[in-house]
């Protein structure tokens, strides 16, 4: 039944694609660009609230997922190999020990999980 109903979505989107005149789908998209234009200038409250709301679960979940606070980016490294400065720039590697972060805390949390999990079933 699943399947019936994927290929007649299909077969109609085929149909309209193949069947189409090119001035109506300008047409359609022009209209569709300027409805989009016209929510982002809207004044309408549920909008506004929406934007709102979805500002504050993105600034929410970028808090939850980048560095806090009381962490800071490692100093560079700077030492001297036969007279010649080298420096180890670890400060710009410092989104990559954010993401590196982010996995063992995953990691920790899914054992930490599987530790619960267990001593519940045993239990």
């Amino acid at each position: 039944m699943i399947q019936q109903q994927w290929k007649s979505t299909c077969d109609v989107y085929n149909t309209f694609h193949d069947n189409a005149d090119p001035a109506v789908v300008s047409d359609l998209q022009t209209k569709q660009d300027a409805f989009v234009a016209s929510m982002d200038n809207s004044n309408d409250q549920h909008i506004i609230d929406a934007k709102s709301g979805f500002t504050n679960y993105l600034n929410s979940f970028t808090s939850l997922v980048s560095l806090g606070a009381a962490t800071s980016c490692p100093a560079d490294i700077t030492f001297t190999v036969l007279n010649a400065p080298m420096t180890i720039r670890l400060s710009s590697m410092c989104p990559l020990f954010n993401i590196i972060r982010l996995f063992l805390n995953l990691g920790v949390y899914l054992l930490c999980f599987t530790m619960l999990v267990r001593s519940i079933q045993t239990a």
